[in-house]
């Protein structure tokens, strides 16, 4: 977030990991994540969706605009994404410390067989001709990655290391950061599942904040989709604006309205050319808990000609899916 931040705006910004972990698992918020009694939230940490679905909803002056998802980038795309954004966020595995080495004065680590991805760092830069000789087990290939490490500039080479390029990752993603908006209206703590009711999918969600809306926060699950924003009476029978998008990227994105509209008592309705975002069921682990719930005329679903509330004791059955959905994942920015 600090890098991208920095790339777009030509500004430093700090954001502080604790802080940040602290408002993941707020005990104060209506719904989300928390942790189980005795769980050190700061030993647990937590996964890159975690950031987009909270932050989404606004983080002090800041809200994600952006949180888009490059899993399977190829080395060239990698490369192409960090002298965009300046850094990807990754994970890594951290566990297998006898796979780091000092090697002519680089701290290195190659584990090309790993599928414990355990650990997040940010790649922010990268050599093609870095030795495949430097590494505890040699590389197939020459270059590696440089990776700024969550641990702060006390550990490891002031907080850097190199990584080889035959070593995987999941989880790359690039969080964007704008304080460009007041107000953040949503009814969903993430996107937990997607679902489809056909060729397309229409969603909406009714909202009561009044104001001037800017801007509508989407969840996509796919690369090249396409959805038609339409912004409605609380009825969703009468369109006041409508307003087209496409996205080469999955994650989740923010659509600036080209016209922003005066607001109150209204619906955004967005139609999907595949899937649409919803929360899931509630869950927990040993861990955390995922707590969610949709209440009564929020969020709604166009089934066989008609607007089926998502709260309904039958949704599941209605919607032939294998579980019980919440609120859609429709964000109003203000």
């Amino acid at each position: 977030m600090e890098s991208s931040y920095l790339k777009m705006n030509g500004e430093v910004i700090s954001i502080d990991e604790t802080e940040l972990c602290d408002y993941i698992y707020d005990d104060d918020k209506a719904e989300g994540y928390y942790v189980k009694p005795g769980v050190d939230r700061y030993d647990y940490g937590g996964w890159a969706w975690m950031i987009s679905e909270r932050l989404s909803n606004g983080y002090g002056d800041y809200t994600i605009v952006e949180a888009c998802n490059y899993e399977g980038a190829s080395i060239e795309e990698m490369q192409e994404i960090i002298r965009t954004y300046g850094g990807l966020n990754v994970a890594v595995n951290d566990a297998h410390q006898s796979y780091v080495g000092r090697f002519d004065g680089y701290l290195t680590l190659n584990d090309s067989k790993s599928d414990d991805f355990d650990h997040a760092v940010v790649i922010v830069g990268w050599d093609d001709n870095f030795p495949r000789e430097y590494f505890v087990k040699e590389a197939s290939q020459d270059g590696a990655w440089l990776a700024q490490n969550s641990g702060g500039n006390a550990f490891w080479d002031g907080g850097y290391y190199w990584i080889s390029y035959d070593t995987p990752f999941e989880e790359q993603t690039v969080f964007i950061l704008s304080d460009d908006y007041d107000h953040v209206a949503a009814y969903d703590a993430g996107a937990t599942n997607f679902f489809s009711t056909g060729s397309t999918t229409k969603t909406a969600n009714v909202f009561h904040d009044e104001g001037d809306l800017r801007a509508v926060g989407l969840y996509i699950p796919e690369k090249n989709e396409d959805v038609h924003i339409y912004i409605c009476d609380e009825s969703m029978g009468t369109v006041l604006y409508e307003q087209e998008a496409f996205f080469e990227q999955s994650g989740y994105h923010v659509v600036d309205l080209d016209t922003p509209i005066n607001v109150k008592d209204y619906s955004i309705v967005v139609e999907y050319s595949g899937a649409a975002a919803v929360e899931g069921e509630s869950w927990d682990n040993v861990f955390i808990e995922y707590r969610v719930f949709a209440n009564p005329g929020e969020s709604f679903v166009w089934v066989n000609g008609e607007w089926v509330d998502i709260s309904s004791e039958d949704i599941q059955e209605t919607l032939n899916i294998d579980f019980v959905p919440n609120n859609c994942c429709i964000k109003a920015l203000y």
